[in-house]
């Protein structure tokens, strides 16, 4: 239970990536708007360039990790780190076309 308990990526069998429900760019705008960079969260809040990676691409985080995030930036709202789209208004990409 230590993982984020949603679903980041879907994932056909070939490993393609289909579509994201969770996305992170509600933090790259909260950092953006606090003038706070990767390389201050990395060396002066002491985040690691692992999480870091996961929540660029959008991948799974551990919820110690989203804990640790939003207590080092004082942040009580979660919609400023994520934006949950329902399942049924994820669009996949488009097959590829043989």
């Amino acid at each position: 239970f230590q993982r984020l308990g949603m679903i980041l990526k879907l994932y056909t069998n070939a490993g393609k990536e289909e579509a994201a429900l969770i996305s992170y760019e509600p933090l790259f705008e909260t950092l953006k708007k606090r003038n706070i960079s990767i390389y201050r969260l990395i060396n002066f809040y002491h985040i690691s360039r692992g999480t870091i990676d996961n929540l660029k691409h959008n991948r799974s985080i551990t919820m110690a990790s989203l804990n640790q995030l939003m207590e080092t930036l004082g942040i009580t709202d979660i919609t400023e780190v994520i934006r949950y789209t329902p399942d049924s208004q994820v669009t996949p990409d488009e097959p590829d076309k043989k």
